[in-house]
């Protein structure tokens, strides 16, 4: 017979001190809930967020409607190449 130890479940409450320590040991700062805003604002206004552009591929909120003919075309010759094989092999 064995017996279950929830001993880690019986405290389910943050410990704000260990907290606290860990990020001032790892160079981070500790916030409780309601510094939130003041995070968003250090990260948006960091000079080393500010020289990053991240390219994506395709770039949906920029619409170019030849790139995004050729994402849909290709996306539909392959489910329609899928489903050729899967005749082919008697699937369907």
């Amino acid at each position: 017979m064995s017996t279950r130890d929830d001993s880690e479940t019986l405290n389910q409450s943050a410990n704000h001190l260990l907290m606290e320590q860990l990020a001032s040991s790892t160079g981070g700062s500790f916030r409780l809930h309601g510094g939130l805003r003041d995070v968003i604002e250090k990260v948006a206004n960091d000079p080393a967020n500010m020289d990053e552009k991240r390219l994506r591929f395709p770039e949906w909120q920029e619409p170019s409607n030849s790139r995004q003919g050729v994402m849909f075309a290709l996306f539909v010759l392959c489910i329609i190449l899928e489903w050729i094989l899967r005749r082919w092999h008697g699937m369907v």
